[in-house]
């Protein structure tokens, strides 16, 4: 399988959560936080990344820059676990996790200028 390039990652970052807008979140000792995948068919930005295959239930509040999150989406994406590659990751996903989806939108437009990606 080939490795998404950057902008790919983005490009299927975006239109996922566009798509979903909705946050993928889940109740984890009596709080709500966001998840990977929330067992409803939902999933953050990170979380579509991630194979089925690969994915276990384990994986969950995990932060990206994780070991076992960082040795997964190496396989996904061409970017491997390079500090530009933890940062792109980190920053996409304070999008699902920090705001609303109504500002989903603008927030990506802002990563893709940050990170020289189309929008």
């Amino acid at each position: 399988m080939r490795k998404l390039t950057m902008q790919e990652t983005f490009n299927k970052i975006r239109d996922h959560l566009l798509k979903q807008n909705y946050k993928s979140k889940a109740v984890f000792q009596d709080s709500v936080l966001c998840a990977f995948r929330d067992g409803n068919g939902r999933s953050c930005a990170i979380g579509c990344l991630i194979p089925d295959k690969k994915y276990r239930p384990e994986l969950e509040y995990s932060v990206v820059h994780d070991r076992k999150i960082m040795d997964i989406l190496e396989t996904v994406i061409e970017m491997g676990k390079s500090l530009t590659a933890i940062n792109f990751l980190e920053d996409c996903q304070d999008i699902h996790d920090k705001h609303d989806p109504c500002d989903w939108q603008d927030e990506l437009g802002n990563v893709a200028l940050a990170y020289n990606l189309a929008p």
